[in-house]
């Protein structure tokens, strides 16, 4: 087995046992990149492997048989385009909060100011603030979280990026957060959001690795970080300033029912690529 067709088919077999058929695929491929130094062109140029992957792909397959994410084993997934450091203690970016970065970036695309001011609330690793900062160099970003743990990766992310995102260790569910902000164009938001009761619909290897403080809300308080989150807009945003945040798909119209109550404008709910409902967006009259 050492060359490259007889070694992916090796790793689609074996993660087939883990994960679905589509998803092993999909990890199999980017497995052949990061051990053996191969795209899929490389594999059908019939481009000779980097045999010395074996070593990785033997630690890896214990951890993965365990059901740690993937992005774990490595240490780093994927988001908008860029590598984003990852580890136990922090949220996996996921694919579909990568369109909450892009209506932020339409809307900043149309916006006049010479530079704009974006916060992004729950940062965890950053992936939305550093991105729209990748985006647009000119703004002033800010990442706000409350976990060391996250911390910590938002700054080595921000490091390894190259963008002066401003983070902040901050309550986003203090009374207080307002006054640490300054008046902002964008504000955006993916915070924790899975009622604790929905935890039996998922898999072990979210509830079993990734921090349950990033995820899980009480089911008597469902919404409470919205009603936070729409509290800190209000202060902090600028007339016309945009917002957008990720939630829950059971629970779009009483999310967006918060942000009207509170006085926002132009609301909707948006969906996902799955046609599931993803996102609130709104904008302060």
């Amino acid at each position: 087995m050492t060359n490259a067709k007889s070694i992916l088919r090796h790793l689609r077999q074996e993660l087939r046992c883990i994960y679905e058929p589509q998803e092993a695929d999909s990890i199999a491929n980017w497995l052949m990149e990061d051990f053996f130094g191969l795209r899929p062109v490389d594999i059908i140029a019939g481009k000779a492997p980097d045999l010395q992957g074996f070593e990785k792909w033997s630690e890896a397959l214990p951890l993965l048989r365990q059901h740690m994410p993937v992005q774990y084993v490595l240490g780093y997934g994927w988001f908008a385009g860029q590598r984003f450091v990852v580890g136990e203690g922090v949220l996996i970016p996921r694919p579909e909060t990568e369109q909450l970065v892009q209506m932020a970036d339409d809307f900043l695309g149309r916006l006049a100011a010479q530079k704009p001011v974006v916060v992004d609330l729950c940062t965890g690793t950053g992936c939305i603030a550093h991105s729209l900062a990748l985006c647009y160099p000119q703004a002033e970003v800010y990442a706000i979280d409350n976990s060391p743990q996250a911390l910590y990766y938002a700054h080595l992310n921000a490091r390894r990026l190259g963008v002066q995102t401003v983070i902040r260790e901050a309550d986003v569910l203090s009374d207080a957060l307002a006054e640490l902000l300054p008046p902002c164009d964008v504000l955006v938001s993916n915070p924790p959001y899975v009622r604790q009761s929905e935890q039996v619909q998922m898999h072990a290897r979210v509830l079993d690795f990734e921090p349950p403080y990033a995820l899980f809300v009480a089911d008597d308080e469902p919404l409470v970080f919205y009603e936070a989150i729409a509290r800190t807009a209000w202060q902090r945003l600028k007339n016309s300033g945009w917002l957008g945040v990720e939630i829950n798909e059971a629970l779009g119209e009483a999310t967006a029912a918060i942000f009207r109550a509170k006085g926002f404008a132009d609301l909707a709910v948006q969906q996902d690529l799955h046609g599931k409902d993803r996102f609130v967006v709104a904008r302060k009259p």
